[in-house]
């Protein structure tokens, strides 16, 4: 399944499941929505959406994001890849296999 597969069943945009897939959160139109698509990509791989989303939260409350228009301080460097992000990677891999 490739992130063109997952938008179509999820109804996200593929811009949106790659930041998400990039943990570029500033680029996603607000906390709420980041929140619903992490849980809709979860459900749609059948993996455990109560705990990405927890996840999730604690990363964006650690993160403090101001809004979708303003690129938040302390987002760590591209190459520091979040457990988060590296399950979103290893489930996309996995779904395309």
């Amino acid at each position: 399944m490739s992130i063109a597969d997952v938008a179509s069943l999820t109804k996200i945009s593929t811009r949106y499941l790659i930041a998400i897939e990039q943990e570029d959160f500033a680029r996603l139109p607000s906390r709420v929505h980041c929140i619903g698509f992490v849980s809709a990509f979860a459900k749609a791989v059948r993996a455990d959406a109560n705990s990405l989303t927890e996840d999730l939260k604690c990363k964006l409350d650690h993160l403090e994001l101001p809004c979708a228009s303003r690129k938040p301080a302390g987002i760590p460097p591209k190459e520091a890849i979040s457990p988060f992000s590296r399950f979103v990677r290893k489930t996309v891999a996995t779904l395309n296999a």
